[in-house]
């Protein structure tokens, strides 16, 4: 052999080998770490903020019907007085049914897309919903304007917006490996259910 050195791997050239991708979900996890200055580490927040809505009343609709579509999604609402512009306006504060309802429409990927998007510059949470399709306990996000009889004008004031959209719409395994890098994350602080303790 001549004295010349021979390199058979070129990979190795240079200060230092090349990288691998990440596989594992130990690395993942890591990176999720490493990463944390970027993005706030995400935590389970409860099922809980100031929740207001507002609704239209028209001519054709009776108040009690419109009341009992925001009964059928936040079934703890109290209403104000009726006002003289003929709007019925409701507070509630547990998002559990809204969940649930969410779930069992298999909706959660779509519902988080759009509660993202609604997120306003004051961190306050602004969507529309269906009239007539909340009668039914049943989420169909609508535009502004966009329904004949009007929407279910919804804000929601949370600490911390974007872990409630998250707790919201959680998917077991699939949150767990978007917002953890790992399917096995541990829960500490959650209930029986596998829902965060009040």
């Amino acid at each position: 052999m001549s004295g010349q050195q021979r390199h058979f791997d070129r990979d190795f050239l240079g200060s230092e080998p090349r990288r691998s991708k990440v596989h594992t979900r130990h690395q993942k996890k890591m990176e999720h770490i490493k990463n944390g200055a970027q993005r706030p580490p995400f935590r389970h927040v409860p099922l809980f903020a100031q929740v207001e809505v507002r609704a239209a009343l028209y001519p054709t609709e009776e108040r009690v019907k419109v009341e009992r579509a925001v009964l059928a999604l936040l079934p703890d609402a109290k209403f104000e007085s009726p006002a003289k512009d003929g709007r019925v306006t409701g507070r509630a504060g547990d998002l559990t049914r809204l969940a649930q309802i969410v779930r069992h429409a298999r909706i959660r990927d779509t519902a988080r897309e759009v509660l993202r998007h609604s997120i306003g510059q004051d961190g306050v949470i602004r969507f529309y919903l269906n009239k007539q399709a909340a009668t039914a306990a049943r989420v169909n996000f609508a535009l502004p304007g966009g329904e004949p009889l009007g929407s279910l004008d919804v804000e929601i004031r949370a600490r911390e917006p974007e872990s409630l959209i998250e707790e919201l719409t959680w998917i077991e395994g699939e949150s767990d490996e978007r917002l953890f890098g790992t399917r096995k994350p541990n829960h500490a602080g959650r209930g029986p259910g596998g829902r965060p303790g009040r």
